[in-house]
């Protein structure tokens, strides 16, 4: 029977230790605030991933796959966001101890609208929602943060207004604008569409 782990004091550092699955972790140096760290840790040993893995090691792990696997577009945008979030946070903060009080804090500086923000701690979100389903760690501490709210941008052109878009217009991007007014494709969309998009 396998000897159950309890907390124990190291006389060199003046402070408390316990060992979970083989890995030592520090109670601090106060034993009243060491048997509760000691307790909490117990009752979340599967958590304890979160404490070895930092969020820079994280982000980079996660760009690595989204570069393989995503659109250049998309690595290239989550790129720019994760590369800031770190330099907000630095490099040394370990995922398990990320708050929403770090996010908030990254915004502080930055003049992005509302939406910009939703879609930067979207990114987040997802880098750290990646990491959970691969099994990196099991416990993700920014799961119930809520993004800020995205505002719409639709811009809705009347029949004269769009008239006077395409006459100004030359060709070949007359038919363009035809087959986006036509169909309520966005530019992107059409820009990308192919024959096997069409049933």
């Amino acid at each position: 029977m396998p000897r159950q782990s309890k907390p124990y004091f190291r006389e060199q550092t003046q402070s408390w230790y316990c060992s979970i699955n083989g890995k030592q972790i520090s109670l601090g140096k106060q034993k009243s605030e060491a048997l509760k760290k000691f307790y909490e840790l117990m009752g979340r040993k599967e958590d304890l991933q979160t404490d070895s893995i930092t969020v820079y090691q994280l982000t980079q792990t996660y760009l690595d796959w989204c570069q393989k696997n995503k659109k250049p577009s998309t690595y290239t945008k989550h790129l720019h966001y994760l590369k800031s979030f770190v330099e907000s946070t630095g490099k040394r903060i370990k995922v398990g101890q990320v708050r929403k009080l770090h996010l908030t804090k990254w915004f502080e500086d930055k003049t992005w609208s509302s939406t910009t923000k939703n879609d930067a701690m979207g990114v987040v979100k997802r880098a750290f929602n990646w990491a959970t389903e691969e099994g990196y760690f099991t416990y993700n501490p920014i799961s119930q943060v809520r993004k800020p709210p995205a505002k719409r941008r639709d811009i809705f052109y009347t029949a004269e207004q769009w008239k006077q878009v395409r006459n100004a217009a030359r060709s070949p991007i007359v038919d363009f604008l035809d087959f986006l007014w036509s169909t309520g494709c966005r530019p992107q969309e059409a820009r990308t569409l192919e024959p096997r998009h069409i049933k």
